[in-house]
């Protein structure tokens, strides 16, 4: 019945055009381990005058020395859907678009999280050797008819896991009764695992693939796991999901930075290292739909105007902070002729955070009126926060109704 359905279509291409849509598959990369699954980016080009509507379904074949078999999604149906998030709706459906004499990129990306392609849901694909793989799309045709396209022939070679490698995938096998590891156990296990191979085969391929997994210490310990993994030069499709990662963590504690602790200075720090990594992801990427991506991302990162904007939006909401902050002057250190420099520290009373921005509530005088002192008041006692230069004078740091004043002459010295 198959046989007949495929027939009918391929007689409906004519009746489409003469220039029906071609599709080139890449296999990013080419050579795997066993339990890691790859991506498929499709390349998809509509040489005629009108727009080409490929349906929500994708076939996949793979020939291996013991036959061809179609290759089994989540779902364990010969056919999976294409990914949601490239998609658009067409009336009640989904729809992937290819405009009229254009090209389009499609990608079954096994993503960070190594759950996103989920056509490695299918054992078979887990048992070393080769596979010569070819995918199929539909696109409409005329009355309805879908007609298939089939793309060019690539070959996945599963490698056998050697040396540290042998060990941290026998390890994956001993934690699911020795069965293979694939789009399910990923997605549901995925993050137990990956600590233990960080563990105990830290440079291992699969700890490696693996860094976006797993529970996040602290900022610096996922920060020096993204980097770990980088420098080993993955492959370039691994290589731009642990960028995307590592920016995502980075911009997601530039806001908390903000919300939670109120601190401008480190939102900035992380705001701009993931501008960085993210601009690394957009220049260097390997599929259009990556580099959209971080080109989406960068729009949305912390700017120090618009986290001051955000930062008083905040304060607004807090709660209440009567009690005065008190700055004091800690240590001076003479400079030429009457110039010097004081180092502050201040006390906040309050049991709560209190923000108190640049003007008559927080200002040192003579001009510049901001030196680097803080805008957000911890609760409780805060030594060297910040240093302040004079030409000589008094200079004086007003801060919440108090001032703190000092000169050149102030008894106690600066240490290194």
């Amino acid at each position: 019945m198959r046989f007949v359905i495929l027939l009918l279509a391929l007689l409906a291409i004519p009746a489409f055009g003469a220039q029906p849509p071609s599709i080139t598959l890449t296999l990013l990369p080419a050579t795997t381990l066993p339990g890691l699954p790859v991506s498929f980016l499709l390349t998809i080009t509509n040489p005629s005058d009108q727009p080409v509507r490929f349906s929500d379904q994708a076939a996949l074949s793979a020939t291996a020395t013991t036959g061809t078999f179609d290759v089994d999604g989540l779902s364990y149906g010969y056919a999976a859907h294409l990914p949601t998030d490239q998609m658009e709706k067409c009336n009640a459906e989904y729809c992937f678009t290819v405009p009229a004499k254009s090209v389009r990129q499609l990608v079954f990306d096994a993503g960070p999280m190594l759950g996103g392609n989920e056509f490695f849901a299918d054992k078979r694909l887990c048992v070393v050797g080769k596979y010569t793989m070819e995918m199929t799309l539909y696109f409409d045709g005329p009355d309805q008819m879908l007609i298939p396209v089939r793309t060019n022939s690539q070959t996945l070679s599963v490698s056998q896991p050697t040396g540290v490698d042998a060990s941290a995938w026998q390890s994956l096998l001993d934690a699911n009764d020795g069965k293979c590891w694939g789009t399910f156990e990923w997605a549901s296990n995925g993050q137990i695992a990956a600590p233990t191979l960080r563990a105990h085969y830290p440079s291992s391929t699969y700890a490696i693939w693996t860094s976006a997994l797993g529970p996040v210490i602290s900022s610096a310990d996922a920060d020096a796991r993204f980097d770990r993994a980088l420098s080993t030069t993955p492959p370039p499709s691994i290589r731009d999901g642990l960028l995307w990662s590592k920016a995502s963590f980075l911009a997601q504690w530039s806001k908390n930075a903000l919300l939670s602790e109120r601190d401008i200075d480190k939102t900035i720090a992380f705001s701009d290292e993931a501008r960085a990594t993210f601009t690394t992801l957009r220049d260097v990427a390997v599929t259009d739909r990556m580099r959209s991506l971080a080109t989406g991302a960068l729009s949305h990162l912390y700017t120090r105007a618009v986290a001051l904007d955000d930062l008083r939006f905040y304060a607004a909401s807090d709660p209440p902070a009567p009690g005065a902050v008190i700055p004091r002057v800690e240590c001076v250190t003479k400079g030429i002729g009457q110039s010097f420099t004081a180092r502050f520290g201040y006390s906040n009373p309050n049991r709560v955070i209190k923000v108190l921005q640049i003007g008559p509530d927080n200002q040192v005088t003579p001009a510049p009126r901001q030196q680097g002192q803080p805008l957000v008041f911890k609760p409780g006692d805060h030594a060297s926060v910040f240093v302040a230069s004079s030409p000589g004078g008094e200079l004086k740091w007003h801060l919440d109704g108090s001032t703190a004043t000092v000169t050149v002459d102030f008894p106690t010295q600066c240490t290194p």
